[in-house]
């Protein structure tokens, strides 16, 4: 082909027609350069397509650390529902110097959980922000809000909850029966200590209030990263689905069906408590509605709901629900109106 282009030079030039020779090289240059211009477009679009390919990887990078996320919601929430019926028992004197004596007491306020997120997928992200297409923009604020917003709230929960734990192991351990707690010796002194000081119960209430702090950022953190992750799956064209277990609906709608109707308050702890309201269900959705409001409340696992502020939701098979807001009280209620 070269040669061919040579010779119609040649020809040219040896005739003296040098003006078709100049339009001839005209038309050669522009050849090259649509040449070029198509070897350039061609490399731009394969490199769009690895630079998408990419994209795609950290965004199923983040779809795993999200699911990881949501597992560790839940373990903070099972955390919390155990220390809740533990620190009840203690701030309304309910357990028995014979409790303690016989080893049935948890050593609540002696340890702590802290919730961590991860964030390879997004610092990943991040360190490719100025290559993400324009179609993958749109989940920037609510990556944002995940792992700079709620990190920061969820930061400072794990560091206050750490400083109330260690501020209390410090101050126990110069009290005379500390050696004994440590070997988990029975010393009377102890007892009457769990039982009688006050300061023992305020460090209670500080801990399940950074407890109940944490358990906020891990719900709060579960139902964006859920919400996220569908967004992602929409994106990427990938139906798979989180497991069920880390779902916010029940998948048994004649489960939630057994639970909704109108229930009345039979025993209650604290103040303002509705005396009757509503288990109402849309679907695999289900809502707390009383006269003034309607809040949607979230499936756990069993018969166990959660709502965004940190209530828990107990029902069990004899239609009784118990609603619990950590040290802020809690409620006994039956259904009075079956649906």
């Amino acid at each position: 082909m070269i040669k061919f282009f040579r010779k119609i030079r040649q020809q040219l030039l040896s005739d003296n027609k040098f003006s078709k020779y100049l339009l001839y090289a005209i038309g050669e240059i522009v050849l090259v350069v649509i040449g070029i211009m198509i070897a350039l477009n061609i490399n731009a679009a394969n490199e769009r397509k690895i630079n998408d390919r990419e994209i795609r990887n950290i965004l199923k990078e983040i779809q795993n650390d999200l699911e990881k996320d949501v597992q560790a919601a839940n373990k903070v929430i099972d955390l919390y529902m155990s220390a809740d019926s533990i620190q009840y028992l203690i701030l309304n004197d309910k357990y028995t110097f014979e409790d303690y004596e016989n080893g049935s007491v948890e050593d609540l306020g002696t340890y702590y959980v802290s919730f961590i997120i991860q964030t390879n997928g997004f610092d990943n992200l991040m360190r490719n922000i100025d290559n993400l297409p324009e179609k993958y923009k749109h989940l920037l604020p609510e990556l944002n809000d995940l792992y700079v917003t709620n990190k920061n709230y969820i930061d400072t929960s794990n560091d206050r909850i750490k400083k109330t734990v260690y501020d209390y192991l410090d101050f126990i351990s110069r009290k005379p029966w500390a050696y004994d707690k440590i070997l988990r010796k029975i010393n009377r002194e102890a007892i009457h200590y769990h039982l009688n000081d006050n300061y023992f119960k305020s460090h209670i209430l500080n801990y399940m209030t950074d407890l109940n702090n944490i358990l906020l950022s891990a719900i709060r953190h579960k139902i964006e990263a859920l919400s996220t992750l569908n967004n992602i799956e929409e994106i990427l064209g990938d139906k798979k689905g989180v497991p069920q277990s880390l779902k916010l609906e029940n998948s048994d709608i004649s489960s939630i069906k057994n639970i909704t109707g109108t229930y009345k308050i039979i025993d209650s702890l604290g103040t303002g408590w509705d005396t009757h309201f509503e288990i109402q269900n849309c679907g695999n959705k289900v809502f707390f509605k009383t006269n003034d409001s309607k809040k949607e409340i979230y499936y756990f696992k069993n018969q166990t709901y959660f709502d965004r502020n940190t209530g828990i939701y107990q029902f069990d098979k004899s239609d009784t629900l118990t609603i619990s807001y950590g040290i802020y009280g809690k409620t006994v209620n039956v259904k009075s109106i079956q649906k």
